[in-house]
């Protein structure tokens, strides 16, 4: 059964008298399933590892559009399944419970929740601040930006040097005009890294 339930009963007079009845279901988080779709799109496989019931973890997986689900999982069983999948892929773990703390560890890129637990936060590589999964879609397109950026600076720079240098050394262009350049050639450098600043997450 997806839903948990909770009975509070006592024995009476040789009898199980019911006394209450709790109903547990765990929301779905509310950017859940925008982000899988995202990720889909960037082509990243979306798995679920999970150490609750099958019931409960297969009607989330089909709400969210996840194929690859594995249930009733201890903490070593992720980790064992998380190893083997880097075996032959890149993986990002995400979790915000105790019993995550060792797959968290383990994994080559793990991301905690702001709202988990101490030790799974400390566990983890990155902390996703507040308790919004869109945070790592935006996370992986600031650092895909960056790296451009970086090679666009690199490619810049490299070529300056190769142009200027070898015309500077021979007299073909007087120092203070070198000079000059490579002011000019850190002030392109520096705005184009300004770029990032203008990201808004």
């Amino acid at each position: 059964d997806p839903i948990q339930r909770i009975w509070l009963a006592r024995a009476h007079q040789q009898q199980v008298e019911v006394l209450a009845r709790f109903t547990i279901l765990d929301n779905i988080r509310q950017d859940s399933q925008a982000t899988i779709a995202q990720l889909k799109q960037q082509g990243c496989r979306i798995s679920i590892a999970s150490g609750d019931n099958s019931g409960h973890v297969q009607q989330l997986a089909t709400e969210l559009g996840i194929d690859d689900v594995h249930s009733g999982l201890t903490p070593s069983a992720k980790l064992a399944l998380v190893t083997e999948l880097q075996q032959h892929s890149h993986v990002a773990m995400f979790g915000d419970g105790i019993n995550d703390a060792p797959v968290l560890a383990g994994a080559e890129l793990s991301v905690a929740m702001g709202s988990g637990s101490a030790i799974a936060k400390n566990s983890a590589d990155l902390i996703l601040l507040g308790d919004h999964l869109s945070r790592f879609t935006q996370a992986v397109a600031v650092a895909k930006l960056t790296t451009q950026i970086i090679k666009q600076n690199l490619a810049w720079a490299l070529g300056y040097n190769a142009l200027i240098l070898p015309l500077a050394v021979t007299g073909h262009v007087a120092p203070y005009i070198a000079a000059l350049g490579m002011s000019a050639s850190s002030l392109i450098v520096v705005g184009n890294s300004l770029r990032l600043l203008r990201i808004k997450v």
